[in-house]
Parts: structure tokens; C-alpha cells; sequence
């Protein structure tokens, strides 16, 4: 079993890690419903397991799922490619 050590920034009035609260929440609402869905899933289901064990395992949260069987999914890599906003379907 490995131990992974995360430092996670504080929230404060100045802002996250050293960045402007408002900075991070505006690029926060700018990504896609279901990866930040699947992300908070994924966070909660793998406290209970070892790292490698919810990487092997997280194609079976319900989240993760839906969002691979998504539009969303494949939306992100082209804006990107396409250089233009996202627009998120959540389906």
C-alpha cells in the first residue's frame, strides 16, 4: 500500500493557495457540471479505499460512468482543438 500526501490550500478572505477567490470560481463554473460531479464522486467514494484501488475501481461510480457516457466528454478535447468555449450538454 502507498500513502499519498496532498496539501490542500486553505479558503480565506485573500483568496486559494494565493489566488483570487473570484479568479477561482469563475474558472470553476466554466467546466463542465458532470466532471466536477464525477470529481466530487470520485473524492468521496476513494476515501474509503487505497489509491490504486479507486483507480482501478472508479469506472464503476455511478458519476464517472455517466459522465464517459456522455457528449461532455468528448466536447472539452474538441472546443479545445477548435479553440472556443465549451458547450456543456450535460448528456
Amino acid at each position: 500500500m502507498s500513502l499519498l500526501r496532498v496539501e490542500c490550500p486553505l479558503l480565506t478572505r485573500e483568496g486559494i493557495g494565493g489566488r483570487d477567490v473570484a479568479e477561482v470560481l469563475r474558472r470553476l463554473i466554466e467546466c463542465s457540471p458532470m466532471a466536477i460531479r464525477a470529481s466530487k464522486e470520485a473524492v468521496r467514494m476513494g476515501q474509503s479505499m487505497t489509491v490504486e484501488e479507486a483507480l482501478g475501481r472508479q469506472m464503476e461510480f455511478p458519476a464517472i460512468k455517466a459522465l464517459f457516457d456522455s457528449d461532455d466528454i468528448i466536447e472539452g478535447p474538441r472546443a479545445f482543438s477548435e479553440k472556443r468555449a465549451p458547450r456543456w450538454r450535460g448528456i
